[in-house]
């Protein structure tokens, strides 16, 4: 086998998965002995222990200490996640209470991602992150303009979804009327019905390009408002939950400076949208392990992470953080499983 111009032996292949295996379940340096024996390679330590230098030469292995056994290094998990790890599906059994978790959330955005995020770290026992949909993505159901002095008016935007974003604008026009507001609503309303945002911005710049000749002033006036109101809206939320899980692998918790960097990670969510914001540039799932992303905050950890879609147009992103020994097997279907699940609830709103 040809991995990134190096070849893998047979014998090499399989002592390297083995190793790989028994990392993931101790977190500890693996030994020529316990491979050898627990295995059943038919291979004696010292073989072993020569193919496993072999391998730390080539760059997948490495010995945290002279005395002890090898770590699999993170270009080595890249090679495992790529080339060695089996498709598990998910039972019907854990698909069905994956399900149920979804049958009694509201259909409100914020609390749909919420949620969303509590299921990723319930079934992974891991954390589970969410990047919620860009509020300039979100899709146009109605509009309300309520008159507060005559300066300043408030707007009421309501999504498909059932989700309400209360703006308040300064406004130059004098002598308007709640009655000229509401006029303006019901015409915006009839104009940029069932339109994302994005396209709403597009369809009131593309109205007033149109010969205004054919416009009386109440029209006008109704898409200067939609303009002024549309203008920003670039809010990203980022969702996390079971961050104390991660307190459940001894590598992590016997360390109070990477204690530190995690809590500092999750609480800024900087990082965190950097990463989630990589995994909406392709469609289904991707791994990132470890130093892979190039962001010394993450060193020591794995994100499984899958876009999620509505209408084919990716939205957001979703998935689990844990150590690079985290369990592959078991948390690549279930990510991939939510994704899919969203998605379809998504449809449906």
């Amino acid at each position: 086998m040809v991995v990134d111009n190096v070849i893998l032996t047979p014998r090499e292949q399989k002592i390297f998965q083995s190793i790989v295996r028994e990392y993931i379940n101790s977190g500890e340096p693996v030994s020529s002995q316990k491979i050898a024996k627990k295995y059943r390679l038919n291979l004696s330590p010292a073989t072993v222990r020569n193919v496993m230098a072999d391998l730390e030469v080539k760059g997948y292995l490495y010995q945290p200490h002279t005395s002890a056994g090898r770590i699999p290094t993170n270009t080595g998990l890249r090679l495992f996640v790529n080339f060695f790890l089996e498709n598990k599906k998910l039972s019907p059994q854990k698909k069905e209470a994956i399900r149920e978790k979804y049958q009694n959330i509201c259909r409100e955005i914020s609390t749909l991602m919420k949620e969303t995020s509590k299921i990723l770290s319930e079934f992974s026992h891991g954390t589970g992150v969410v990047l919620a949909p860009k509020f300039i993505d979100t899709v146009f159901r109605r509009i309300d303009f309520v008159l507060l002095n005559q300066r300043k008016i408030l707007v009421i935007f309501v999504s498909q979804s059932g989700s309400v974003q209360n703006k308040v604008i300064e406004i130059d026009e004098e002598n308007i009327s709640q009655d000229d507001l509401d006029k303006y609503s019901r015409y915006l309303n009839e104009i940029l019905n069932g339109l994302t945002l994005r396209e709403v911005r597009q369809k009131i710049f593309d109205e007033m390009q149109k010969d205004r000749n054919k416009y009386d002033r109440l029209l006008i006036n109704a898409l200067k408002l939609g303009q002024s109101t549309f203008i920003e809206s670039e809010e990203v939320e980022v969702y996390v939950e079971g961050q104390s899980n991660l307190l459940d692998y001894p590598e992590i918790a016997r360390s109070q400076e990477k204690i530190r960097a995690l809590l500092n990670a999750f609480e800024e969510k900087s990082i965190l949208l950097k990463i989630l914001d990589r995994a909406m540039e392709n469609p289904g799932l991707q791994v990132f392990i470890g130093s892979d992303d190039e962001l010394q905050e993450i060193e020591g950890l794995s994100f499984i992470l899958s876009s999620y879609s509505r209408d084919q147009n990716i939205l957001g992103s979703l998935g689990v953080v844990g150590p690079t020994r985290m369990n592959y097997f078991m948390i690549i279907p279930v990510v991939d499983y939510i994704a899919k699940l969203l998605s379809d609830h998504l449809e449906e709103i």
